[in-house]
Formats: structure tokens, sequence, C-alpha cells
């Protein structure tokens, strides 16, 4: 018996002696956490003023010309138009914002859409790159269809490649009001889209 336990007891002064012992199991010192991000596409949005008044005018015995904000020609008054492009597209496909008015009425007296004219301020980059954005071209409305209604026109642009940003301008309407036209209050439409 007691040559057992000096065996046990020389064995394990040996193991000592060795380095043999029991090690603890050490743990790693590196990890690796793999991440992951989704970014969600936005959209393209469009605003504008909700309404715009064109200054007053007395029947007269001649045309009279009147128009948006505080001038004839733009000016900061004038119907101010913002677009924004945010869909994220990798090579932007460009955008456009085109606007149609409506004859102005008041009852059953009208004044022609095609007395109107447009005009526009250069383009603003609120955020984005101002390159391939352009305002549109100035000049009297056009009722191709003769239904009260103008044609199409261009406001803003952002040609292929470009447009992802926020852009603003802002956009006068000049009237030619035709002489002798009856008093009253008349009330008209910009129909403004972006696509």
């Amino acid at each position: 018996m007691r040559s057992i336990k000096t065996f046990s007891k020389s064995l394990s002064t040996a193991l000592v002696v060795l380095g043999l012992t029991a090690m603890p199991v050490l743990a790693a010192t590196t990890a690796l956490t793999s991440t992951s991000l989704t970014i969600l596409a936005g959209t393209m949005s469009l605003t504008a003023d909700p309404s715009a008044s064109l200054a007053s005018v007395t029947v007269s015995s001649s045309d009279q010309t009147t128009y948006t904000g505080t001038t004839t020609g733009n000016d900061a008054s004038d119907i101010s138009v913002t677009a924004a492009d945010t869909r994220g597209e990798v090579t932007p496909s460009g955008w456009s914002v085109t606007a149609t008015v409506a004859r102005l009425t008041n009852g059953g007296v009208n004044i022609p859409v095609t007395n109107f004219s447009n005009n526009f301020s250069s383009v603003t980059a609120v955020s984005g790159s101002a390159t391939g954005i352009s305002a549109g071209s100035a000049g009297a409305l056009v009722d191709t269809n003769a239904d009260g209604t103008s044609d199409s026109f261009s406001v803003i642009t952002a040609s292929s490649t470009n447009g992802q940003g926020e852009y603003s301008l802002n956009m006068g309407l000049d009237l030619t009001v035709p002489a002798y036209q009856p008093a009253g209050t008349y009330s008209g439409s910009v129909d403004m889209s972006i696509s």
C-alpha cells in the first residue's frame, strides 16, 4: 500500500517537473460578426404653393397684363416648386415636372388660357448636383384641344443619369386681361406632376 502511495506521489511530482499539469482551455482571441444593411428605396416627390394670386386690375378699354408675385416676370413671390428624387437608383433615370393651366372662370365668363404666359427662375439645388437639371422655357401657353386647359409644359427636368437630390425654382404666370373683361373674381388652377 505504501509503495502505491509513493508511486502516485512520485508521478505527480514528475508531471509538475515536466510541466504536464492540466492546463486551462484558453478562449479564442478573435471573433467575427457578420453585418448587413438594407437601404429602402425612396420616392420622387413634388411640392408647390397651394395657391397663387394674380394682381388685381380695374376694367379698362385696353388689354392689361397682370401676374403672380409682385412684378411681371419671375420673382421670389411667384409659385414655389420643389422636386425631389430619393429613389436611390444606381444610375439615375432622370425625371420631369410638367404642368397644365386651366382657364380662369367667373360663372359663365372666362379668360382664355392662351392669355397666360409662363416664366421661370433658375433652378436651385437644395441638395444633390445641379448637373443636368434645367428649368422650363418661358413662353405663351397653348391650348391645342381648345378645351380650356393648356397643353402640358415643362417646369423642371433632370436628364438621364442626373437628378438625385432636391431642386427648387419659382414659376411665374403672366396674364393678359382683355379690354372690357367683366368685373368679378375669377378662379382657375395649375396642375403639376412628376414622372
